[in-house]
């Protein structure tokens, strides 16, 4: 929509508005590639339950409530979850059914889908973020 309004009127408010979609594309892509140096940036401290459990979930690990528990000492994983989000981190919850009949939730860091940064986008322009 952007787009298409820059080039029907060539006027300096359209021009910002390319350039507003075009550096929010540039973040969304540092973000989704960000490394483990550009952490400290993020506001995930180092030697950090919250940093221990990035760096696994990093590294491709899907990570359960029990393994967070035995591995890191977090009792909740879904706050430390909560917070990597905020970092800007598309991180997903994937359901499923263990050997013994309890279903358990494990977290994983995946590519965020183009709905999620489409609602992203969209409470951005409501204001609400």
């Amino acid at each position: 929509m952007c787009a298409v309004y820059f080039f029907k009127y060539s006027s300096k408010i359209a021009k910002k508005c390319c350039n507003h979609v075009t550096d929010r594309l540039y973040y969304d892509h540092a973000v989704a590639t960000a490394t483990l140096q550009e952490i400290k940036n993020m506001h995930i401290s180092e030697n950090t339950k919250t940093h221990k459990l990035f760096t696994a979930l990093q590294a491709g690990e899907k990570v359960s409530p029990s393994q967070a528990e035995k591995r890191f000492g977090i009792k909740n994983i879904s706050a430390e979850v909560s917070r990597i989000r905020q970092s800007g981190f598309a991180v997903y919850a994937n359901r499923r059914m263990a050997a013994n009949h309890v279903e358990v939730t494990e977290y994983r860091i995946g590519k965020p889908s183009r709905a999620l940064i489409a609602a992203g986008y969209k409470a951005m322009a409501l204001g609400l973020a």
